[in-house]
């Protein structure tokens, strides 16, 4: 019986040192996600900044950027930002 309650104790601890292991794993990804949501968000913040900068110098580059926004951007409080008229679907 010793023997058995031996095996017990052990199946237990090692089921504990896995949901040990697996909640830091689980926080180990979910800071790797973190991380690369922040390079992501430098990254198009940095590439904006590149691209505004270009558009303030130079016409074509102006006209072809606020194209593309107005294109792009659906939501009125993000046209907003760049001056551009609210969608037709909020006019109405």
């Amino acid at each position: 019986m010793a023997a058995q309650r031996s095996l017990k104790d052990q199946i237990a601890t090692l089921e504990e040192r896995r949901r040990k292991l697996d909640a830091q794993l689980a926080r180990l990804h979910a800071a790797g996600r973190a991380e690369a949501r922040k390079r992501d968000t430098r990254r198009k913040i940095l590439a904006g900044a590149a691209v505004l900068n270009q558009a303030e110098k130079n016409d074509t580059a102006r006209a072809s950027l606020w194209k593309l926004l107005d294109q792009a951007l659906v939501k009125d409080r993000d046209r907003e930002l760049f001056d551009l008229p609210a969608t037709k679907e909020t006019t109405r």
